[in-house]
């Protein structure tokens, strides 16, 4: 490596509104092409995916083919859902499935502005009280001279 400075491969997440998310990207020439000879004879295109965590399970929440190869890029997840966890990654689709190349940081949406807080609402039926109790003391029945 010319001036001993040695490639680097990155995918970055981060959240923008609690509905949107924007990721960027690169890899090395040298560490795609390493993927690629492990996967020997195919020319499948890389991707881009972004999963949600739920439950301790993945689920895919998006993804976009980037074509060849795209070294370096950056893009934008829209129409997420608020207070989910999420992470990247950059995958080459192969035999159906993918093989992952990178894969990010994980990051987790804030609530939304418009989100309230769901909590139980629970009718409360208050005996009926009698306006004057008996052993109460009122400084208006003093005034009256009661």
């Amino acid at each position: 490596m010319p001036g001993g400075k040695r490639p680097v491969s990155v995918l970055q997440l981060m959240v923008q509104t609690p509905c949107d998310l924007f990721v960027f990207w690169e890899i090395s020439r040298e560490y795609l092409a390493l993927a690629r000879a492990e996967i020997e004879g195919t020319t499948a295109e890389m991707v881009l995916r972004l999963c949600r965590e739920e439950c301790g399970q993945s689920a895919e929440a998006g993804a976009i083919c980037l074509g060849g190869d795209a070294l370096s890029g950056s893009r934008y997840f829209g129409r997420q859902m608020p207070r989910r966890t999420y992470y990247a990654e950059l995958v080459i689709s192969f035999r159906g499935g993918y093989f992952t190349l990178l894969r990010s940081n994980r990051v987790m949406t804030p609530p939304s502005g418009q989100e309230t807080e769901k909590s139980p609402s629970v009718t409360v039926q208050w005996p009926a009280v009698p306006p004057k109790l008996p052993f109460a003391y009122s400084p208006e029945e003093k005034m009256r001279g009661d």
